[in-house]
């Protein structure tokens, strides 16, 4: 009996040990503009946070220097509160008035465990600038997983 409960307990300990810490999920309305890195006042912010990781979000529009195209930046800063190495999924989609999908952006990353303000500077995509001054809301998930190499 006591050798059940042993396998037991050690299953439980693994899969836990294992799983997912979390997610961080935020959806609502925006108004997005175009703006530089200067101009604050202009730039849609949400600021998350839970037990591992904090994440200051930005999102505005630009047009690229380099291209010439119109662009939507959402470059997060990402700092790990746990100590612990992490895994991240950075996903944020943005809709227009009836809801249709006007773009998204996703990018991935591994957080050390003293890793503080991480810049994930390729989270942008390129539109129209008409599709981008149609969006009304957003819908953003942090997906964040330990590292099984920690580190």
């Amino acid at each position: 009996m006591k050798k059940i409960f042993m396998i037991i307990f050690v299953m439980v300990f693994a899969a836990t040990s294992f799983a997912a810490p979390g997610k961080i999920v935020k959806s609502g309305k925006c108004k997005l503009y175009e703006a530089g890195i200067s101009d604050q006042e202009k730039i849609f912010t949400l600021d998350l946070k839970n037990e591992d990781i904090q994440a200051l979000c930005r999102f505005r529009g630009k047009t690229s220097p380099s291209s010439g195209r119109f662009r939507l930046i959402g470059v997060p800063k990402i700092t790990n509160l746990s100590g612990k190495a992490l895994n991240i999924s950075y996903n944020a989609a943005f809709f227009d008035e009836e809801g249709n999908l006007a773009a998204s952006i996703c990018q991935n990353s591994t957080l050390k465990p003293d890793a503080k303000e991480l810049q994930l500077a390729s989270a942008l995509t390129y539109l129209p600038q008409s599709e981008f001054d149609k969006i009304s809301s957003y819908k953003l998930v942090i997906y964040i997983m330990e590292n099984p190499d920690n580190g």
